[in-house]
């Protein structure tokens, strides 16, 4: 019979009452230096098929996770097991007792001597029949376990072990079986995480094809406001090679700025005026590199230094007494903002709130150009010019 024993079908352990929760069992047909190798195993991974014993026992595992397994005397149903025909020597119901039980064996061991039969040694049923009869007629407490050679030493926990030597038996096909049954499960893991990645892949498609989905209305969007821009009046006026500067621009005091905005106010009387004004202005925004230049250039067009610093976004506070540009002015901040806008480099993606941004920054440094200017205006070797 072969050492190692092809998977048989499902057999329930013994439950016998005489088997203890631990039992130290002998592989008869795993033979090493002419004796069959003793060890201790859980009851519960024993059982019985055709009148005779067998052990499961976990392949495939690490060393800490058989011990685990053994020391809980855990059901290993569930794992790849390798099958063994045993000899149920003894059962404990610790491990502590079957711990100093194979101690006991080990100092039998020692007391045994190299020149010890061989037949005895490889027949240990007959041995164990001899020591019984002399205990029983004794009258002494027995165990059939007590007097047995072992070659196990005294270990904490069930030990990993290796296939026994072929011993001129063919074990090709039982050897074949293990590799097929430890590697299923690697296999059937591996299905599963490329089923999963399979998903992953999929889901991801679908959010890209989603984002083209809103990048394409997105491009659509662009298109036809360029197209809208395109067909006004106001953006012919892009194309204008020169413009004539309005006699009302810059304004140098408050109140022209308050004029300046009742006349962008009322379209229909002055509507000439204000096609100049607009002209003008997106003239001077064409000529700068960018729209955020051309803002500034624009903003320094339309106020002259003189009322710079009375004029800010947020409108009279503790620091500042200055009127609010989009409350006092709102028809001049939306003819700036619509010229900045209509920039070619702009490409119509530039939105009011950078526009108006530009705007406040430009608003929030009046005061260093104001002080640019008085320092050019005192000195004689400067020219005389306005501050953007």
């Amino acid at each position: 019979m072969p050492s190692f024993i092809p998977k048989l079908p499902s057999h329930k352990p013994v439950t016998s009452k005489t088997l203890q929760k631990y039992a130290i069992v002998q592989y008869p047909d795993y033979i090493r230096n002419g004796i069959a190798y003793i060890e201790c195993i859980p009851s519960i991974w024993t059982f019985e098929h055709g009148g005779k014993m067998f052990c499961r026992y976990p392949a495939g595992l690490e060393m800490f996770e058989i011990n685990r397994l053994a020391e809980n005397c855990s059901n290993i149903e569930d794992h790849v097991t390798e099958e063994w025909k045993i000899n149920i020597l003894s059962t404990k119901e610790t491990l502590t007792e079957a711990k100093e039980k194979l101690k006991k064996c080990q100092e039998k061991t020692e007391q045994t001597t190299s020149e010890e039969d061989s037949e005895a040694c490889s027949s240990p049923a007959k041995k164990r029949k001899s020591i019984t009869s002399a205990a029983r007629s004794s009258g002494a407490d027995f165990s059939p376990f007590d007097d047995l050679p072992v070659i196990s030493t005294l270990r904490e926990t069930v030990p990993r072990r290796s296939l026994p030597e072929s011993q001129g038996r063919d074990e090709t096909p039982q050897k074949i079986v293990r590799i097929v049954e430890l590697n299923y499960q690697e296999l059937q893991d591996l299905k599963h995480q490329l089923a999963n990645q399979t998903n992953q892949l999929a889901n991801q498609a679908n959010d890209m094809a989603k984002m083209q989905e809103q990048l394409d209305g997105m491009s659509r969007a662009i298109d036809n406001f360029a197209n809208q821009r395109g067909e006004s009046g106001s953006h012919q006026r892009v194309h204008a090679k020169t413009a004539k500067k309005p006699d009302c621009l810059p304004t140098s005091s408050i109140d022209e700025v308050h004029a300046l905005e009742a006349l962008l106010k009322d379209k229909e009387r002055n509507k000439d005026e204000i096609g100049n004004i607009l002209d003008f202005l997106q003239y001077e925004v064409d000529r700068s590199g960018c729209w955020k230049t051309g803002t500034r250039k624009i903003l320094a067009e339309v106020f002259g230094i003189q009322v710079q610093t009375l004029i800010n976004w947020e409108g009279p506070s503790k620091k500042s007494n200055g009127l609010s540009f989009p409350q006092a002015f709102p028809s001049i901040l939306q003819h700036i903002t619509s010229a900045a806008k209509l920039h070619p480099g702009a490409d119509g993606t530039t939105l009011t709130l950078l526009v108006h941004k530009e705007i406040k920054n430009w608003l929030r440094h009046a005061g260093d150009r104001v002080s640019k200017a008085n320092k050019a205006k005192s000195s004689e070797s400067a020219p005389a010019g306005q501050a953007l």
